[in-house]
């Protein structure tokens, strides 16, 4: 895999168009297809609105959350978000 190829160029510190190209030489096929893989391990976009707290350590915590775009326009609309 082309994303394969890049991670294990940066992760040794070396121009991730290796094997003698230049970065203008990767072709526009092989960025959509780095763009296409690297999005699939990001988070869909937000179907629900939820806070998730979770215990790291007894003196840590970690919270995360998710607001439908519906609800943040409603929060900037009543002056409940500024």
């Amino acid at each position: 895999m082309v994303t394969t190829q890049v991670q294990r160029s940066f992760t040794r510190n070396e121009n991730p168009a290796s094997n003698g190209r230049q970065v203008s030489d990767i072709s526009k096929s092989e960025l959509i297809a780095v763009s296409k893989e690297i999005s699939s391990h990001f988070p869909r976009p937000v179907s629900e609105t939820k806070v998730v707290l979770m215990e790291v350590s007894p003196y840590k915590l970690h919270v995360y959350w998710n607001v439908q775009p519906s609800v943040m326009n409603r929060l900037r609309k009543t002056g409940g978000y500024r």
